[in-house]
């Protein structure tokens, strides 16, 4: 067996290399541009999720909002309650152990018969801020508001309120009733409780 040496002319070389950049250059333009096709594949799909991802977050702050407006008509803890288990249950006409107060400011009709509109209404802001800051520390919820005090669900199609009924709230209405100035009336069952 012998070796076979092979000699080229450089001519043949020459074109040799050069067919080969040709063939490396056209293999390059598509590769080139098979992955500007990808690029461009990926680029809509980035621009189909950021649409897609920006209804959804205008979705989410208009759901947002509306729940801010709800939280100003019903109490926080059901509005709470509400979103966290996904449903309407709490505002079903249930049963549930409940402590019920009124508070009344004495002699209202009276000194709004005496003093400035203005004036009374600095009093009732007043009244119902400090009211309203230990309902909400002691995770209370306000059924009613009328002028001078605050006294489930219950009303007619469109204007429904959340409150409590039954035994409870006649018995606190009657001893917010019967209580004399700076005097507290309390059932015998909240003061056990208490």
């Amino acid at each position: 067996m012998g070796t076979l040496y092979l000699f080229y002319h450089d001519a043949i070389l020459a074109a040799g290399y050069i067919l080969l950049l040709i063939v490396a250059f056209l293999n390059l333009n598509r590769m080139l541009a098979f992955l500007n096709r990808a690029v461009e594949a990926q680029a809509a799909t980035l621009t189909y999720v950021n649409v897609s991802r920006e209804g959804r977050v205008s979705e989410q702050f208009e759901k947002m909002e509306r729940l801010a407006r709800l939280k100003r008509f019903l109490p926080r803890e059901i509005t709470d309650l509400i979103t966290s288990e996904g449903k309407e249950s709490p505002l079903q006409s249930h049963r549930g152990y409940i402590s019920c107060l009124f508070c009344d400011i004495r002699r209202f009709t009276s000194m709004t018969e005496s003093v400035e509109p203005e004036d009374v209404m600095d009093v009732l802001r007043m009244f119902h801020d400090v009211l309203g800051r230990l309902v909400v520390q002691y995770q209370g919820t306000i059924g009613y508001r009328a002028s001078d005090g605050a006294k489930g669900m219950i009303g007619t199609e469109g204007r429904f309120d959340y409150t409590t009924i039954g035994n409870a709230v006649n018995l606190s209405a009657r001893l917010s009733d019967q209580a004399k100035d700076d005097e507290i009336l309390i059932n015998q069952r909240a003061l056990a409780n208490i």
